[in-house]
């Protein structure tokens, strides 16, 4: 919290860039409060970004919070809210959007759908362009699988949570690793033990997660191989 104070303080005597840093503050407080169970103060920080009058509103950057106010909307319940937000976005991606335009986009269409639809979305969301980063996929699975539980359909959320986990853990996301266990245990499988998974993970020539090397191995191989394919979208996906 020390150097988010300190980062704002910079951003306020610069301001010419202003709002690109204070977003960016945002959305670490953001997701910082995200991964301490704090929903509600999350979406009030991830919140300030979407608003016109504030100074951390910032379009571009609200794509990259635009997944996380997702995922603290539906804990608190401002789908609807968060829905708007999503409808807003989507028209100013332009006629050929980025990858880091769509990736937010769908797991936030996917995260805050209803019921009926929200199976189509999430497979649409995992075969489109998250596919090519790990910590969005993963997220994405978290995501699937956690509402596949809440749908009853126990044994189907089990590989995407397993998936997720194993993607978390080689990331070095141990608070997210454990949040995909703690969904693991609610299906009724026995919990696990981080650093003997970890150690384990490595990325497969497909890109996927096989089991050897080291944790440290295994981020080394995942980001040499995205900054390699899509050096601009590198930076969102390791940062957040």
């Amino acid at each position: 919290h020390e150097l988010l104070a300190e980062a704002e303080h910079t951003a306020m005597s610069t301001p010419n860039a202003s709002s690109s840093i204070l977003s960016g503050i945002q959305l670490a407080r953001g997701v910082g409060e995200l991964g301490v169970d704090h929903p509600e103060r999350a979406y009030a920080e991830l919140r300030r970004v979407f608003v016109p009058t504030d100074p951390a509103y910032q379009r571009i950057q609200q794509f990259w919070s635009l997944g996380y106010l997702a995922d603290a909307a539906v804990l608190i319940g401002r789908r609807e809210e968060a829905t708007s937000v999503v409808d807003s976005l989507s028209g100013l991606a332009g006629p050929v959007p980025s990858p880091s335009s769509i990736v937010p986009v769908e797991y936030a269409r996917a995260v805050l759908a209803d019921d009926a639809s929200a199976e189509g979305l999430f497979r649409d969301a995992l075969d489109g362009a998250a596919r090519q980063y790990p910590w969005h996929q993963a997220r994405l699975q978290l995501a699937q699988g956690a509402w596949l539980r809440r749908q009853r359909r126990i044994t189907e959320s089990r590989d995407p949570l397993r998936a997720a986990r194993g993607t978390f853990a080689a990331l070095g996301a141990s608070t997210w690793a454990d949040r995909a266990d703690q969904e693991l245990r609610a299906t009724g499988e026995p919990g696990w033990r981080p650093a003997s998974i970890a150690s384990r993970c490595q990325m497969s020539s497909t890109g996927s997660l096989s089991t050897t090397a080291s944790p440290r191995e295994a981020r080394a191989t995942m980001a040499s191989r995205h900054a390699t394919r899509y050096p601009r979208f590198t930076k969102t996906a390791v940062s957040t």
